[in-house]
């Protein structure tokens, strides 16, 4: 496999050209010259000498699929992408895969072999081409199915013409050389005439020429560099869309310049056909390089002036149709755009299926109109009861009224029929002579016609700016969501959160169940918490592809569109850190308006999660300094507290040896040394205390305890020095205080504090113990010099220097473990008069089950 992707296009202008046995000639050199090729596809189409060419070449196994009990050969992509070759031979591009297939096109395929990194010859006719195939269906009248984007023709980094003369190809197919002798004089008669064959040669030609002279023209520009044109078309989901497209396409590509094609969303929004129509073009459109753009605005030509003028548009491409609609063209002119206006035939011989034009409603509502039709009904006969008291006139006045009251609240076409019917109504029951269509005066008939046009306009103009107040309140709705999800993701702390935010989000605007996956290295894809729906192994397979290549796939696309999923990859900084996957209940597509809101929010998702891994290296590279900073601290203070004993041991002998010592002198001098060993003693009971406490092993064993005894027996323990008094205050109740706990763990977590305390101390260390409300609570306090202010208030940690900068700090880190392992607490304070306090909380009662610090 190469390092960077590379695809060369054997370009022909039909079938029998001999493209595939250029490119096996091709591949035959490469081999000589020592690379490795493979041959994922070949199509020889029983040609005998296509065949003879295929030799020598390695040759993938293909994916067997079945179809409606058939068994199909395709292309193993799979295979193909871990094959390992330098190149790939992938033969008839425009192929349409079978169903069943990861993508729907073979040129789909391809596109993900170049991702990965491959090298890819393949072979295609010029009338497959998207901007190529309308016109060979003008001009020949028959419908090419088979197409591949303009795209995979810019992307090509070698374009190679195999051509032939018209004559030499008509002759081939007579002779049966192309498709046998009966099949091959048909293909001459319906397809393969001289003059078809002319235009493909001329299409043919004409393409890679332009094609040459933009990659002369890039290696020739130098000095100011010009503008690109920018080309603007308005289309609709209507049959002239895919034409338009093309033709913008086409401009574009001559003129080296961007293309966008634009929506302007009618308030009444659109039918569920014309949404997914709707998505299949945006993806046409990205497939062609272009740019798709929904606007909302209240007429095409306000949506096509607004994005003309912001983007700066220098050509504007409308459908001849849109063209008829009167002024059209004048307000265009009008609107001082500097852009030049070009006018596409839209009318086609190709007997195309049509795709249904914008509708007035998306769908029949029967109740609505039950209910109009029966509000209208009751107001005509009440009307008709009182019309002898009010008069005919007040009757059309209050028809008039309910015609415009109730067009709030239906659909246009149920407003405007009842606008239209309380007219009939009036007309008809009320104005003279009744129960006729007839007017007798002027004046009524006036009346008459003011009613019937004036309630038209007006129902119509009402549930105008209502669906457009409902479509600015779902723009508006759609973008507070999306700031509000934004503003709370910024403030996440956790991947659950996250996850959590935008199913919910996506889930109540969408109306679809919405889930997060991420990318997993040993499965593949894994579901994070916060999901509240799980997909099934079909949409995972999906979501996997997704995160994999970063592009969008499922129901409305190329890709696995049989699925009922959509997926949107979840990009930042070039990485592909989520997908998001939605599906609608009852088989609904997912509109166009909410694929751009999903993909918004994949977006913001994605700098989310980047953001919470960059906390989570910094914590960790926070903690990785701690440690070597502990490690640090660890050293120095281990070394001074063993440097200290060590040094009085190693005095004191020296002492008894090298001089003759009274006997009271060597006794003073051994009771140093006993004292330094124990202090050393000390210090390495209570590093191996940490370290076993680290690890979880010292167990909390509790057995019923006299408080004073405890007390005792941790003083007897102690060295006191002669100024400094110990005073033991236990505020008992009764004789004594019970209670339950290891009695060794806690006269350990006594002697440290009080060791501590005695060190500290000038002239008193004062130990009040009391039982209040089942806890035992143990203050020992000192008048020495108190707590350093930065360690007040804070948590006890390993290694951290005590009040003189003389101690490691394990003995308060110890104390506090053990009474936390009776489920207890130690907290530390200066006392106002000066001097520190340590208190000890531990229960009176705790769980006689064994219990393990960690």
């Amino acid at each position: 496999m190469v390092d960077e992707s590379s695809l060369r296009l054997f370009i022909g202008m039909a079938a029998g050209v001999g493209k595939t046995c250029a490119m096996l000639e091709e591949a035959h050199r490469a081999l000589a010259d020592g690379r490795r090729v493979v041959a994922a596809v070949i199509e020889t189409h029983g040609r005998e000498y296509t065949e003879i060419r295929t030799h020598g070449i390695p040759r993938l196994s293909s994916a067997i699929l079945t179809v409606e009990g058939h068994h199909v050969e395709e292309m193993d992509l799979g295979a193909a992408l871990t094959c390992g070759a330098d190149i790939i031979l992938v033969d008839e591009l425009a192929h349409r895969n079978a169903p069943g297939s990861r993508h729907n096109k073979r040129w789909q395929d391809v596109q993900e072999l170049l991702s990965a990194g491959y090298e890819v010859w393949s072979t295609v006719n010029i009338q497959h081409f998207e901007s190529v195939a309308e016109s060979v269906e003008t001009a020949t009248g028959i419908r090419i199915h088979e197409r591949v984007p303009d795209a995979m023709l810019d992307s090509a980094t070698a374009v190679q013409l195999v051509d032939l003369s018209p004559e030499s190809l008509r002759k081939r197919l007579l002779d049966g050389h192309v498709y046998g002798r009966e099949r091959g004089r048909r293909a001459a008669q319906e397809f393969f005439t001289l003059d078809t064959l002319r235009l493909l040669r001329e299409l043919s030609l004409r393409m890679v020429a332009n094609r040459v002279d933009a990659d002369v023209a890039s290696v020739r520009q130098s000095g100011i560099r010009r503008g690109k044109p920018r080309i603007l078309v308005a289309v609709r989901p209507g049959d002239m869309a895919q034409r338009l497209i093309l033709e913008a396409r086409t401009l574009a590509a001559e003129r080296h310049g961007v293309w966008t094609a634009i929506v302007v969303r009618p308030v009444t929004g659109w039918t569920d056909e014309e949404e997914e129509v709707l998505l299949s073009l945006a993806h046409t459109v990205h497939e062609l390089s272009g740019t798709f753009r929904t606007v909302d605005a209240p007429s095409v030509v306000d949506g096509l002036v607004e994005t003309a003028h912001r983007m700066a548009a220098t050509d504007i491409v409308i459908g001849r149709s849109a063209a008829a609609v009167p002024h059209l063209l004048s307000q265009l002119v009008q609107a001082d755009l500097y852009a030049a206006i070009v006018v596409v035939r839209t009318d086609t011989r190709t007997g195309s299926k049509r795709i249904p034009a914008i509708r007035m409603e998306a769908r029949v509502n029967y109740m609505e109109w039950l209910i109009s039709l029966a509000l209208l009904a009751l107001v005509s006969v009440a009307l008709f009861l009182v019309e002898g008291t009010i008069g005919y006139r007040a009757v059309g006045a209050g028809l008039l009224i309910f015609s415009l009251t109730i067009s709030w609240y239906v659909s246009r076409s149920v407003a405007l029929t009842i606008a239209c019917t309380s007219a009939m109504i009036w007309n008809v029951l009320f104005i003279p002579p009744r129960f006729t269509v007839s007017i007798e005066t002027v004046e009524d008939g006036l009346l008459f016609l003011a009613f019937f046009v004036g309630s038209s306009i007006a129902s119509l103009k009402t549930t105008w700016i209502r669906a457009r107040e409902r479509q600015l309140t779902r723009r508006e709705r759609r973008s507070e969501a999306l700031y509000h999800y934004a503003s709370l993701t910024s403030s996440s702390t956790s991947i659950a959160d996250l996850v959590f935010l935008t199913v919910t989000f996506a889930a109540e605007l969408v109306e679809a169940s919405v889930a997060v996956v991420q990318p997993d290295d040993a499965s593949g894809v894994v579901l994070p918490e916060g999901n509240q729906w799980r997909p099934d192994s079909n949409e995972l397979e999906l979501a996997a592809w997704v995160l994999q290549s970063g592009k969008v796939a499922g129901r409305g696309t190329n890709t696995m569109s049989t699925q009922q999923a959509s997926c949107y990859p979840s990009r930042h900084t070039d990485e592909t850190r989520a997908a998001i996957l939605v599906k609608r209940e009852g088989n609904r597509p997912i509109a166009e308006e909410d694929a751009d809101f999903i993909s918004r929010m994949a977006v913001t998702l994605a700098a989310a999660l980047y953001r919470l891994e960059l906390q989570s290296a910094q914590k960790e590279s926070e903690l990785t300094r701690r440690v070597a900073q502990s490690s640090t601290n660890l050293l120095n203070a281990i070394s001074h507290e063993l440097r200290t004993p060590l040094a009085r041991i190693v005095g004191s002998t020296s002492t008894v040896r090298s001089m003759t010592l009274t006997a009271e002198d060597q006794k003073t001098l051994l009771e140093d040394i006993e004292r330094a060993a124990r202090d050393l003693n000390l210090v390495v009971s209570d590093l191996l205390d940490l370290s076993r406490l680290r690890e979880g092993t010292i167990t909390v064993r509790p057995t019923q305890q006299s408080l004073q005894a405890v007390l005792k027996e941790a003083s007897s323990r102690l060295t006191i020095p002669g100024a400094i008094a110990l005073v033991v205050d236990v505020q008992a109740v009764e004789d004594d205080i019970s209670f339950s706990v290891d009695a060794e763990l806690v006269i350990r977590v006594l002697g440290n504090v009080l060791s501590n305390a005695l060190r500290h101390a000038r002239r008193v260390v004062t130990v009040v113990a009391v039982l209040l409300n089942d806890m035992v609570t143990i203050t020992i306090s000192d008048d020495g010099p108190g707590f350093p202010p930065a360690m007040v208030g804070k948590q006890i940690e390993a290694f951290h220097r005590d009040r003189d900068s003389n101690g490691v700090g394990l003995g308060l880190l110890l104390a506090a473990s053990f009474v936390e392992a009776h489920m207890g607490s130690l907290t530390i304070r200066n006392a106002v008069t000066g001097g520190a306090v340590v208190e000890l909380r531990i229960p009176q009662t705790t769980d006689h089950r064994p219990q393990t610090t960690r």
